[in-house]
């Protein structure tokens, strides 16, 4: 095994912008996660995460830099890169003319590492008929649908587009416990884009928050957790990241910490969300 194949996901110096007069979408993205691993990609609308997501399976070619899955470069060896990727973007892209059953054949059809049985399962679960077009359903019965379809697909790398944006709290909640069940046992690698927090919590082991163009923070989440406290106000001795808001109106400071961090995964995100929009004289 080589070093590039130790990790699921790993990007160097990864940069892509639309057009030479373009402003960068994302520059100098450098990841490297593990294989096993359950990766939040955490920012603010137009950070580039769907970007950073499209260039992985390959539906993107960077400007600058490369992005490896699994040891293959997409740009050099397609096929094998789209065999270990199931990739859901946002809007649960389904044909609203064939039943939710056509769908699951349809993909066994085209992947062989397809789990029949497992994708029936889950959507029996959640009482969505097979029979079913799959124009009549709503909007986040589609979702659930397209989110079965990629659980069951046998993929060793998963990518998520906002994959919860169409379902309601519970339900958001039941799919990440749901898919972080089946990405443990199968040992999948999971990459979520996100912009709500609180759905990484319990759920992911790493998180990346992308702020405009660049990775502001790339660790396990326990890690950045235990690194990071919030203050009611700084001292010259902290090493400060941002702000961090508090109930009633108030702010407080998310600073590094060397080890026990009282802060939580949202003031983490939220410190360096804000660091990358306040000058440092500022902060």
């Amino acid at each position: 095994m080589t070093a590039e194949d130790a990790y699921a996901i790993q990007s160097v110096g990864l940069a892509k912008r639309y057009g030479p007069s373009s402003p960068w979408v994302l520059r100098d993205v450098n990841l490297r996660l593990p294989i096993g691993s359950r990766t939040a990609v955490v920012g603010p609308n137009g950070a580039g995460k769907s970007t950073l997501l499209r260039c992985i399976v390959g539906f993107e070619r960077p400007t600058a830099g490369r992005v490896l899955a699994l040891g293959a470069d997409p740009r050099v060896d397609r096929a094998k890169a789209l065999a270990e990727v199931a990739y859901v973007p946002q809007g649960t892209p389904l044909y609203h003319e064939l039943s939710v059953r056509d769908h699951i054949d349809l993909v066994a059809a085209i992947r062989r590492t397809f789990s029949r049985r497992l994708a029936v399962d889950r959507i029996q679960h959640l009482a969505i008929p097979l029979a079913s077009l799959v124009g009549r359903l709503s909007g986040g019965q589609r979702a659930q649908v397209a989110l079965a379809l990629a659980l069951s697909s046998g993929a060793s790398i998963l990518l998520l587009d906002e994959p919860t944006a169409s379902l309601d709290p519970l339900a958001r909640r039941e799919f990440f416990t749901y898919a972080s069940a089946i990405a443990g046992e199968s040992g999948l690698t999971m990459l979520v884009a996100t912009h709500i927090v609180s759905d990484c919590v319990g759920v992911c082991d790493r998180i990346v928050v992308l702020a405009p163009q660049r990775v502001a923070l790339d660790a396990p989440t326990a890690e950045a957790t235990s690194t990071h406290s919030v203050l009611d106000a700084a001292t010259d001795r902290d090493e400060v990241v941002g702000a961090v808001p508090r109930p009633r109106g108030a702010s407080g400071v998310l600073v590094r910490v060397p080890s026990g961090g009282n802060a939580s995964l949202e003031d983490v995100v939220l410190g360096y969300l804000d660091a990358t929009r306040t000058p440092a004289a500022a902060r």
